[in-house]
């Protein structure tokens, strides 16, 4: 693992040096965020990568210094009960997310009691895929991120498909920071 975040380091700053105008903390979390998809727990191996990322203090080649981007968080919560569902994008925190999320899965149209947040992400997309309506007796749904809204539809479909007897589709597929 520690080679692979030094060479994402290394990346970070091969690419700021040929992009010049794009910031180095940016350039450098969505490598690590491209490193670390197919990583069972994507979000504290983007947080382990991103450590590595720092702030630049150099000037870039226009003669700017950027600061970070800001991490605007969002989250899917679902009810394994009824399928109903509630989603946040664009919050200040994970927590905050993650309750907005909750939030709005309870107050859907069942009133779910057994909400559980499925997914946090964050300057990310995330999907949900779900079966059918007239199958959702299998419980087949699929919950994934990705760097954009294609990629992480994309997940969610594989991931719900591995779980059902049926076609799933994709019901959500929503996007925050970008």
């Amino acid at each position: 693992m520690v080679n692979k975040l030094a060479s994402g380091g290394l990346r970070c700053l091969l690419l700021l040096s040929f992009l010049g105008a794009a910031p180095a903390w940016a350039l450098c979390d969505n490598s690590c965020r491209l490193e670390c998809g197919n990583n069972s727990d994507p979000g504290t191996c983007v947080s382990r990568c991103s450590a590595n990322c720092q702030e630049p203090d150099f000037a870039l080649p226009n003669g700017q210094t950027s600061a970070p981007a800001p991490k605007l968080y969002g989250a899917i919560a679902l009810s394994p009960s009824t399928f109903d569902y509630g989603y946040a994008t664009d919050q200040p925190s994970q927590a905050a997310a993650e309750r907005t999320a909750l939030d709005y899965c309870q107050k859907s149209e069942h009133q779910a009691k057994d909400c559980v947040v499925k997914l946090w992400y964050y300057n990310a997309c995330g999907s949900l895929a779900l079966e059918p309506d007239d199958s959702m007796s299998n419980g087949g749904y699929g919950v994934d991120w990705g760097p954009n809204r294609k990629a992480a539809a994309k997940k969610a479909l594989a991931l719900c498909g591995a779980h059902s007897a049926s076609a799933c589709k994709t019901e959500l597929t929503t996007c925050s920071g970008l």
